[in-house]
């Protein structure tokens, strides 16, 4: 994924003894919804975008009793420049 894309990260569950989600960027919290945000037995979460390198995303359930993250690794890429075109040769003065 290209560095800084906005993206959305969703996971399957179904919502059985659970509180609530949350989303997790290189382990930090960035995010936490209630499990009424659980759509279709989906539950997902946006984020503005990450800068180049690998990150690990986690998405957790979690209930009184703690909580359970699944995690995913992406790698965000750079944007390479154009070819330069129309490349010409001509005599040198």
């Amino acid at each position: 994924m290209m560095q800084n894309t906005p993206f959305i990260l969703t996971a399957d569950h179904a919502g059985i003894d659970t509180q609530g989600y949350r989303f997790y960027v290189a382990g930090v919290k960035v995010d936490e919804k209630p499990v009424t945000a659980l759509a279709g037995g989906k539950i997902s979460f946006s984020h503005p975008g990450l800068p180049r390198g690998t990150a690990v995303l986690e998405i957790a359930a979690f209930n009184v009793d703690g909580e359970v993250r699944s995690a995913l690794t992406a790698t965000f890429t750079g944007t390479m420049p154009a070819a330069p075109a129309n490349l010409q040769i001509t005599a040198a003065p």
